[in-house]
């Protein structure tokens, strides 16, 4: 097959194209295009770059590639300027590593990145913009999204790695959606561009985000693409490599400028919605469009090209202006040299993978080969297309062309032996997975077994899918129905370690502690080789209050995994809840310096050694350079106002919630302890509306319903308590705060069987106990069942010897009814001695004084 196929004549090409590169003669441009200069300047040698990638975006959405319904002017503009790659493939259907391909010119099994936020890339990988930086030009990035952060290895080579999302604008949906838009990007992109010095080459990457799901363009594009927000995406997105592409420092003459897709989208083809599972042309065919000194405008590249080929075909560019030296051993190709003679070649095969089902879920790897116009997809039922007559793929034709078949997976073997490689794992922590699953992710393991694979994803979409949408039902509060699809999707996939432990959160939300037991034992027993097995079998035993059993299971985790952040962050906080204080602080200061300083590190760090010292100062400091660096960590903005009403400063803490609220709205606790906070300012009717507003939302929101049910006892209002605070035990049957309530104001209605009943209940569920056992003693001393009273109020004092309202209660039954005046006397003389100027000690003193 000719390796490239123009619309206009090979012969045509040649009148334009010098025949010794990197020297190329300019052909005439698009006088329209801000850049057209920059190909009509005759002999000009490349010395600089700009490359930008599309994040999730298709190629048949763009003007260049024939989409008639997306305005697409500045990539038309580029287009008609440069040359268009019909058939760009993509090495993987995510993120992380087709941008890691793009950098090093290498297949995903060559530098290890097989999936986001679990690998990091090698630093002995040298990448592109190590070498252009080596060679003396300035190097800087902008990157849109969380799974691109410099931790990942992304940052090696740039001057500067601009990954501050949190400063710069960007957005965070209720699931932590947290990305930067190109307006924010393109900004900061262009200043940098604003402050370099004109005699200075340089690499710039420019990354854009907008078209990954959620689909939310900004409101001029959403009106323009109301029935398609993901085209609307597009078209801003559009509009702002416009802005870039009329910077005068992109618009000269001597800079390649390259458009690249990271992955497609696939818009429910295939049965998927989005992408990142499978691996047909949806999600693998990419836009690829570049302009360069006297490039050949107009043309357009029909045969298969790939991401790897990028890396090489740049530095062939910059040859004879950059002495960039050791591209020997990259998988790419320069495919300037095709321009040049008109080469035909039949043996380039191009590879690409998708690992995320065997990384998320266990299932079978997803190999990709493509030879000319046949795709072979190499899987547990393996599939040929001819992408020529069929680029939809509907045809599978492997059961036809069975020697086409042995021989495409003879050729996909001597490509890519296997699919192990180099993977450095990122270390565990729960703000990556957090972040991930908020990006539309399951959180994969790296250390999952090779041996372990088992299913074909290709069958196994919809459970993909259906694990997707419980974790959104999760993270929404619909714990109820995430559970019901989760239990529905072990019922075809049993031995799903991911949904396993997401039936767990999600047992665990509903009080069903045994459940979830069962849930977290079975995905340990699946998976002995998973670090993250036993942390989640810790979150059971720490709702059980076995703080010693989440220890052991810790220190399980890092014995599996020494690196496992987030094993030894919680590990720390179960050493400082058992009152380990100065283990706890030592592990605290193993984290920071194996992991170094981040806001997540730090926030623990003020929450597990500065808190229990006292240092207040010193949390608030820390806790406020956190929320800098990251004011999308709500549990940071939650601690910081703890600091400050610790402080007496209930304003300030009131003032820290609203502004975590800003960057989390709907966040449940904030919302929940900005009200509180409030109505202990006595803005009770502020306080009031929150939690009303959170109930018409939520009508499954326990604690806000307790939480009206207590300002309605601040109100006497006996009747809303009751009808308050029986919505919230609907809620939460295992709400002992709720349960006490209850009994407070069945009590107040006279309705004593039924109040000491609720205070009961209250007893056996948990953790306000205390506060409902004195009321119980109170309810029986007033029912003249004094014996019993004394005995609640015994229990009370056992359990807490400081509850001076239980001593006074004791003391008084004793010195009175019960007749054991002695021991009554001592009771009331503790109250005195340890609040003497107290209401009660008055009381006691008063009692003491009638006696003999």
């Amino acid at each position: 097959m000719a390796l490239i196929a123009v619309f206009s004549s090979f012969r045509r090409l040649l009148a334009c194209v010098a025949l010794v590169l990197p020297v190329l003669v300019g052909c005439t441009a698009d006088p329209e295009d801000p850049a057209a200069n920059a190909v009509q300047t005759g002999n000009t040698a490349a010395t600089s770059v700009l490359l930008v990638t599309l994040d999730t975006t298709r190629a048949d959405r763009l003007d260049p590639y024939g989409a008639d319904e997306v305005q697409t002017p500045a990539l038309a503009g580029l287009a008609a300027n440069g040359v268009v790659f019909e058939q760009a493939s993509a090495v993987a259907p995510v993120t992380a590593p087709t941008h890691a391909s793009l950098l090093t010119g290498l297949y995903p099994h060559r530098h290890g990145v097989r999936d986001n936020a679990i690998h990091t890339l090698a630093e002995d990988i040298p990448t592109l913009a190590e070498r252009l930086s080596a060679a003396g030009l300035r190097t800087a990035a902008f990157v849109s999204a969380a799974v691109l952060e410099r931790r990942f290895g992304f940052a090696r080579g740039f001057e500067l790695y601009d990954d501050d999302l949190a400063a710069s604008g960007a957005r965070a949906e209720s699931r932590m959606m947290i990305e930067r838009s190109a307006t924010d990007t393109v900004d900061r992109a262009l200043a940098w561009l604003d402050g370099l010095p004109q005699e200075d080459s340089f690499f710039l990457w420019v990354h854009l985000f907008d078209p990954h799901a959620p689909y939310a363009p900004p409101p001029e594009w959403a009106d323009r693409y109301a029935s398609r927000p993901y085209d609307g995406e597009i078209a801003f997105m559009d509009s702002e490599i416009g802005r870039l592409l009329r910077h005068p420092r992109i618009a000269e003459p001597e800079v390649v400028v390259a458009a690249i897709g990271d992955h497609g989208e696939s818009l429910g083809e295939h049965g998927e919605l989005t992408h990142g599972l499978l691996v047909y042309e949806s999600t693998m065919r990419v836009p690829w469009i570049m302009r360069w000194p006297a490039c050949p405008p107009g043309q357009r590249v029909e045969a298969a090209v790939s991401q790897v080929d990028f890396v090489p075909t740049v530095l062939g560019l910059l040859a004879s202006s950059v002495p960039v030296e050791g591209i020997d051993g990259v998988d790419g190709r320069n495919l300037l040299p095709y321009f040049e003679r008109g080469e035909q070649t039949t043996d380039r095969v191009l590879y690409g993978e998708s690992l995320v089902g065997f990384f998320r879920y266990g299932w079978s790897p997803l190999r990709v080969l493509r030879d000319g116009w046949l795709k072979l997809i190499d899987g547990p039922v393996p599939e040929i297309y001819d992408l020529g007559a069929d680029p939809r793929e509907r045809d599978d034709l492997a059961r036809d062309r069975r020697d086409d078949l042995s021989r495409l997976q003879a050729m996909l073997e001597d490509v890519a032996a296997g699919v192990g490689g180099g993977a450095s794992q990122v270390p565990g922590g729960s703000v990556s997975m957090e972040r991930l699953r908020a990006l539309g992710y399951v959180a994969g393991e790296a250390a999952r077994p090779l041996d372990t694979a088992r299913g074909n994803p290709m069958g196994l979409i919809t459970i993909h899918e259906e694990i997707q949408r419980s974790a959104t039902l999760l993270e929404a509060g619909q714990v109820d129905d995430a559970v019901r699809m989760v239990e529905a999707v072990l019922d075809r996939d049993p031995d799903n370690i991911t949904a396993l432990h997401d039936l767990t959160r999600g047992l665990l939300e509903l009080g069903r502690l045994d459940d979830a037991d069962r849930a977290a034992g079975r995905a340990r027993d699946l998976a002995p080789w998973s670090a993250r097995a036993p942390m989640v079998q810790a979150e059971v035993a720490i709702r059980r209050g076995d703080v010693e059993r989440a220890l052991e299971l810790a220190d399980e985790s890092l014995a599996i995994d020494p690196s496992h952040q987030n094993a030894r962050l919680e590990r720390a906080r179960y050493l400082a809840l058992l009152g380990r204080d100065a283990e706890a602080a030592r592990e605290m200061e193993r984290v920071r310096e194996s992991a170094g300083s981040s806001a997540w590190i730090e926030l623990r760090y003020a929450e597990l050694v500065e808190l229990p010292r006292g240092e207040l100062g010193q949390a608030e400091e820390r806790l406020r350079s956190a929320v800098a660096r990251d004011p999308f960590l709500a549990e940071a903005w939650l601690l910081l106002g703890t600091v400050l009403e610790r402080q007496s400063r209930a304003g300030d803490a009131v003032a820290a919630y609203r502004t975590g609220l800003e960057h989390r709205p709907g966040h449940r606790e904030l919302e929940s302890q900005l009200a509180l906070a409030l109505a202990g300012l006595g803005q009770v009717s502020e306080a009031e509306s929150l939690w009303l507003s959170r109930v018409r939302e939520d009508p499954g929101a326990a604690q806000a319903w307790h939480n009206l049910a207590s300002l309605a006892i601040q109100r006497g209002d006996w009747s809303e308590v009751e009808r308050l605070a029986r919505k919230a035990v609907d809620a939460d049957p295992g709400s002992s705060e709720a349960w006490n309530n209850l009994g407070i104001g069945l009590e107040e209605l006279g309705r004593t069987d039924e109040a000491e009943t609720a205070y009961r209940r209250a007893v056996e569920t948990g953790d306000a106990e205390r506060r409902a056992l004195f009321n119980l003693g109170l309810l029986l001393r007033e029912s003249g069942r004094y014996v019993e009273a004394a005995d609640v109020q015994r229990q009370v004092v056992a359990a807490q010897p400081s509850h001076l309202g239980a001593r006074f209660e004791l003391g008084v039954l004793l010195v009175g009814p019960l007749r054991e005046v002695e021991r009554g006397k001592a009771h009331l003389r503790a109250v005195i001695d340890s609040e003497p100027n107290g209401p009660r000690a008055a009381q006691a003193r008063a009692i003491l004084e009638r006696l003999p």
